[in-house]
């Protein structure tokens, strides 16, 4: 499908943390009116990590949760040009990876802002989502 397909280039880009290359993926995925799945969402979480973003990923997993402020926020202060509400709904595995590319990255704060976050909305924690963080 179009959406696996793109979801391969995105996880290639995340991987050299080429964050303009997904935006420009994620653009015409929209375009295309190919949808966003868990796995394009791991990715993008993954490709901020990797470009030295990981000080938006709070940010953005409370835009990606509805919270329109944070969607601002993204936009205006952090330069990210995505349509927060293509996304699909946050699990424990995004929170998960989130913290895993925060610690690898040494942002400590931001690790701890996300896992505040998971422990708000109350979500469970699995243990292969333990494993990451390991």
């Amino acid at each position: 499908t179009n959406t696996s397909l793109l979801n391969t280039a995105i996880s290639v880009l995340a991987d050299g943390g080429d964050l303009g290359g997904i935006q420009l993926i994620l653009e015409r995925m929209n375009k295309m009116n190919c949808p966003l799945n868990v796995q394009t969402t791991s990715h993008v979480i993954r490709g901020m990590g990797n470009s030295g973003k990981t000080s938006s990923l709070p940010v953005f997993l409370l835009a990606v949760n509805g919270n329109e402020d944070a969607a601002r926020h993204i936009f205006e202060f952090h330069n990210l040009q995505f349509n927060i509400n293509l996304f699909a709904p946050l699990g424990a595995e995004h929170y998960s990876e989130a913290i895993a590319v925060s610690l690898i990255a040494r942002d400590f704060g931001s690790a701890r802002r996300i896992l505040i976050q998971m422990q708000d909305k109350r979500v469970k924690s699995s243990d292969s989502a333990l494993e990451a963080i390991a």
